[in-house]
């Protein structure tokens, strides 16, 4: 169990991103650049099927764009704040998408890759 400091911080994380714009969260939006951004993390992941783990998900977006590119993978995403959560459940509805602190995810599935795509 955290102390009150950490979890001080982890409530200032939640709330800047539940009172941040999209583009303040991720830069450029546009569909071109949510592209890009998936196309660079197939890249790294180096995986052309199985299931993915997004950890700081945000809205998904980019995992929405991710299984567009690349059907035969399975994504789920671990998101802290519960309003970009709401937006990925939405966006991917076959996701599994965690509303909590990626520290204390327990899931029993199993995961091929794990990433975090964050600026």
């Amino acid at each position: 169990m955290g102390s009150k400091n950490e979890f001080a911080n982890v409530e200032k994380i939640k709330e800047h991103f539940e009172n941040s714009t999209e583009n303040q969260l991720r830069g450029n939006s546009t569909p071109a650049a949510i592209n890009n951004y998936a196309q660079f993390i197939l890249e790294k992941l180096q995986i052309s099927e199985g299931r993915i783990l997004d950890v700081g998900c945000g809205d998904g977006r980019i995992m929405e764009q991710i299984q567009k590119i690349n059907p035969k993978l399975s994504i789920d995403g671990v998101e802290l704040t519960s309003s970009l959560s709401n937006t990925a459940r939405l966006l991917n509805p076959k996701s599994e998408i965690f509303n909590q602190n990626a520290i204390n995810l327990y899931s029993k599935k199993k995961y091929d890759r794990i990433f975090s795509f964050s600026f």
